[in-house]
């Protein structure tokens, strides 16, 4: 996983895997590390789309939230909140893919205060 650090084993009864909000948006947390780095994929369902056809720019959002968040809980095992969060949307995200991925790796950590992190949309395989 590039630069990222040790991997943290994910139970299958992790709490946040029940978080219902994740749920009913079709996402799941497929990676957490030491470091804070994370990474998710929001299954793509008719729900998740705009009327073009087009990924809702909302359901990008959350999905960079979510992932972003876990990381941070999950190297300090701390609640959080985000704070802010600012996009750039340079293509749209197709309601074609089946899935969609993203990786947050934290730049600026003093977790007992704040933690900025960088949610970048991964490449999608054909599955």
């Amino acid at each position: 996983m590039d630069f990222c650090s040790k991997p943290i084993p994910i139970p299958e009864d992790y709490f946040l895997f029940q978080d219902p909000f994740s749920i009913y948006n079709h996402i799941k947390i497929t990676g957490l590390y030491e470091d804070g780095t994370s990474e998710g994929e929001l299954t793509i369902h008719p729900d998740s789309l705009n009327p073009y056809g087009i990924v809702h720019g909302g359901c990008l959002a959350t999905l960079a939230d979510t992932v972003g968040g876990t990381g941070v809980f999950a190297a300090t095992g701390k609640p959080c909140v985000t704070v802010n969060y600012a996009f750039s949307f340079l293509r749209p995200a197709l309601g074609s893919n089946k899935k969609l991925y993203c990786k947050a790796v934290p730049y600026l950590r003093s977790w007992d205060t704040v933690c900025a992190s960088t949610a970048r949309p991964l490449p999608t395989t054909t599955a």
